[in-house]
């Protein structure tokens, strides 16, 4: 069976537990009581929104950091793989900040047949939000199969978790250049938005993300034929 390293975010600091976001549109304040209800039905949130200042204060639970739930979910996925038979290596761990071009070094060195970088996001704007894939694209030189899986592992998620949807890039990344086997980046989501913090925050979103990614590995190899539609396919975590 196919090999695969995924590898880890040691990027970030915990985010702020308090934010403040800006509201257009509310005509009335049952707008904006509509928008606190709905806010404060998250996982782990408390909001308030002001309708005569359009803005909304929203507070969650602080101290996870982007490296905890990549980690987390990598894990998941991993030990997916490991109930398949796939053998796959983490190239960066809860205390190791290797850089790039040292994770592309030990993807070339194992043979990996290919390479999963999974991250968290954050932004300086709280309406950031969503998920997106990226390839090694750079003018005419691209990876072809690593724009399939980034396309299958985009879609994937997409489909199973209704994140919204910033598709696939070509980028010239150093991880993405430096590796010999087709390599993609997912980014799962913004800490730094309330609604994409929510989801990552539950494990069983987690769970989703994990089962998701561990399909589009699943579909790259799949003969046209036998490709099951985006969504449809489910591998239990203790498969054998």
């Amino acid at each position: 069976m196919s090999t695969a390293g995924t590898d880890e975010t040691t990027t970030g600091a915990a985010r702020p537990d308090r934010v403040e976001l800006l509201i257009g549109g509310m005509t009335c304040a049952s707008c904006a009581n509509r928008i606190e209800r709905k806010l404060n039905k998250m996982a782990g949130v408390s909001a308030t929104v002001n309708y005569a200042t359009e803005r909304a204060t929203v507070t969650f639970p602080a101290g996870v950091t982007e490296a905890d739930l990549v980690w987390d979910l990598a894990s998941r996925l991993e030990g997916r793989l490991t109930a398949l038979g796939v053998q796959s290596w983490a190239t960066r761990g809860p205390n190791n900040g290797a850089s790039d071009e040292q994770r592309a070094a030990l993807a070339n060195d194992v043979g990996a047949d290919l390479v999963l970088s999974l991250h968290v996001d954050g932004s300086p704007s709280a309406r950031a939000n969503g998920v997106a894939a990226y390839y090694y694209g750079a003018g005419e030189s691209s990876s072809t199969i690593g724009e399939r899986l980034a396309d299958l592992a985009q879609r994937e998620l997409v489909a199973r978790t209704g994140m919204l949807d910033n598709r696939i890039h070509g980028k010239s990344w150093a991880l993405l250049r430096l590796t010999r086997m087709p390599t993609v980046r997912v980014e799962l989501g913004y800490l730094t938005s309330v609604a994409d913090r929510a989801k990552l925050l539950d494990p069983r979103f987690r769970d989703t993300m994990a089962e998701g990614l561990l399909v589009a590995v699943q579909r790259l190899y799949l003969p046209t034929a036998d490709d099951p539609p985006t969504g449809a396919m489910r591998i239990p975590a203790n498969a054998t």
